[in-house]
């Protein structure tokens, strides 16, 4: 159904008033269908955007308009003519060339505007150059007076992607690298819980399914609650290794590998294999190449976790008891003969009257005796004679200090020399 101008303007205000950087999917495809249906009407939406372009007071709508021009301008030759022949327009609203009428705001925006501006005038110009010279030559006027390089921003963007690429790609390898490290190592932790899981369960009421995931109940209800076997409503066994049962000198170290590999798989290999689908994720959009790679990677992870669902169902004790008879304690201590020397004749005091060791004279000189070093010290030590401070008074003592006989003696000798002294020079 043709529109009017007034509706189809109203459509485009619609189309280049919404908050966000990107148009409307399914607004712009109608847009396409109308200019295709009626190209007649081609000249009058062009003419509409660029007069909204410049209209408007902010840069968001001009983004927008900008947006809906370049896919036009790429499938329209009419759209091309009229926006080559208003060349001059479009750069002064879109490029922010003028300190004296810069873009409106925000900010933001006006950064991505002129961002995207050039670098989709350096690519209508790579494309349409031969059509249309006037792209060439105003490119170059730009890049030589205006300092403004319309293929900088496609080289940057370029350059950014061979970035990327080489980047991504150096993660990827390093990953491979990384797998094929580890695959024995997972393999070996995989093997051993997967067969410790096998033995120490009995096989007489449990059986693997044919991938090897769950663990189905097949045996009498008294039996497997015995044998540490609980959830008897649900069709996957849940088998608690901390019942006595579970517990003795055979399967001990079978439980002991559970508990260490089970820590290895949750806290270690299967976090490191999510490590390894998240960068082969994230690599897809520059690298394609490691496709088989990631394949293995996921199907490392599936493995790893349904081994990990088999180990939730398996409760494991966090304290081991062996259960040891005393007697066997008893028979274990051996009989130490009697060493000859001071030992005979030492008796243990009782509890009442108990010394300690080194407290006991008689036993340190017993021992001074048989090792021929000084045990015993003598506590008493001499005391200094200090006069109280009661009695000594601070006069006192200055006066002790000041009018000693050698002091006053020194004093008075001092006192001759320098008169002595004195009196030479005063001849001189």
């Amino acid at each position: 159904m043709e529109m009017s101008d007034k509706s189809l303007q109203g459509f485009i205000r619609e189309l280049t008033s919404t908050d966000d950087n990107e148009l409307d999917s399914g607004k712009l495809k109608k847009l396409k269908y109308i200019c295709k249906s009626y190209p007649e009407r081609i000249p009058h939406v062009s003419d509409f955007i660029i007069k909204r372009m410049s209209r408007s007071t902010h840069c968001q709508i001009r983004l927008l308009c900008f947006k809906v021009l370049d896919h036009l301008f790429r499938r329209s030759s009419v759209v091309r003519s009229i926006v080559v022949s208003k060349l001059k327009i479009i750069i002064s609203l879109t490029f922010g060339l003028s300190s004296d009428k810069p873009l409106p705001p925000p900010d933001t925006t006006r950064k991505i505007l002129i961002k995207l501006a050039r670098r989709t005038f350096g690519e209508w110009t790579t494309e349409f150059k031969d059509k249309y010279p006037k792209l060439e030559s105003t490119s170059i006027y730009l890049k030589e007076h205006c300092n403004c390089d319309v293929y900088y921003e496609r080289r940057e963007s370029h350059e950014s992607s061979l970035k990327m690429t080489r980047l991504w790609r150096d993660h990827c390898r390093n990953v491979v690298n990384e797998m094929n490290d580890k695959k024995s190592y997972i393999e070996e932790v995989c093997i051993q819980l997967q067969n410790a899981i096998d033995l120490i369960i009995p096989s007489s009421f449990v059986a693997d399914e044919e991938d090897g995931d769950k663990i189905i109940i097949q045996d009498d209800e008294d039996f497997m609650r015995d044998n540490g076997v609980i959830n008897l409503n649900k069709s996957v066994a849940v088998v608690d290794l901390s019942i006595p049962s579970f517990i003795n000198q055979e399967n001990e170290v079978l439980v002991d590998l559970i508990i260490e590999q089970t820590k290895v798989l949750r806290n270690r290999l299967i976090p490191l294999v999510i490590k390894w689908t998240t960068i082969f994720e994230k690599s897809e959009q520059y690298v394609s190449e490691f496709t088989h790679q990631r394949g293995i990677a996921e199907n490392v992870r599936s493995k790893l976790v349904k081994l990990e669902d088999i180990c939730t169902r398996l409760i494991i004790p966090k304290k081991r008891i062996t259960n040891i008879d005393s007697d066997d304690d008893d028979d274990e201590f051996e009989e130490v003969p009697d060493k000859e020397g001071y030992e005979e004749s030492y008796q243990e005091p009782s509890s009442s009257s108990k010394i300690e060791p080194w407290k006991d004279i008689q036993l340190l000189k017993k021992l001074e005796a048989a090792t021929g070093q000084k045990l015993i010290f003598d506590k008493q030590r001499k005391k200094r004679k200090l006069t109280p401070l009661s009695v000594d008074k601070s006069r006192k003592r200055l006066e002790k200090i000041v009018f000693n006989r050698s002091s006053l003696k020194r004093v008075r000798e001092d006192i001759k020399s320098n008169l002595i002294n004195s009196s030479k020079r005063v001849i001189l």
